[in-house]
């Protein structure tokens, strides 16, 4: 063999193996942008799903309080009825969504589940509701929560995560 044969030959195999290893590196590169693309928008949808039933809780919650001020509120019953029902629905739909365990970020979670534990919307009496004192602390750390949360999913996008 010649050795511009040897030499071709070595040529074409480094090719070869660079050509492999980047794609390989690109395969693996893209395959973690997606997986970091799903989770964001997984994390999007769920944040946004626990805006809408903290919306309704808390909507609720005014309505069946009495503290929307004494602006008018004319609702018939049934239309009472139905969103006290979605509001129930929208309560146990938070709580399913806790996370409620020791680890760091989490840290709220367990009183805003206790709280929303202590709502029933679907009693007669509005003492089965939390005082306005839990209320506000409520508020504030349900805030806390999801802006840590959509803290997260801005940092995945941009993938320091």
């Amino acid at each position: 063999m010649s050795t511009d044969n040897i030499i071709t030959i070595c040529s074409v195999a480094v090719s070869l193996i660079v050509s492999v290893i980047t794609i390989c590196a690109e395969l693996h590169k893209f395959r973690k942008e997606s997986y970091n693309k799903r989770v964001t928008e997984e994390r999007i949808k769920w944040l946004n799903k626990v805006r809408d039933d903290y919306s309704i809780v808390m909507a609720a919650y005014t309505l069946k309080s009495g503290t929307h001020n004494n602006r008018e509120c004319s609702i018939d019953e049934e239309t009472y009825n139905n969103r006290m029902y979605e509001a129930e629905k929208a309560r146990f739909d938070l709580i399913s969504r806790l996370n409620t365990n020791k680890e760091d970020g989490n840290e709220y979670n367990l009183f805003l589940k206790t709280v929303l534990e202590d709502m029933d919307f679907c009693s007669n009496y509005s003492e089965q509701l939390p005082d306005k004192e839990d209320i506000e602390i409520f508020k504030m750390y349900m805030n806390k929560m999801l802006e840590k949360e959509w803290s997260k999913s801005k940092d995945e996008t941009i993938g320091k995560m």
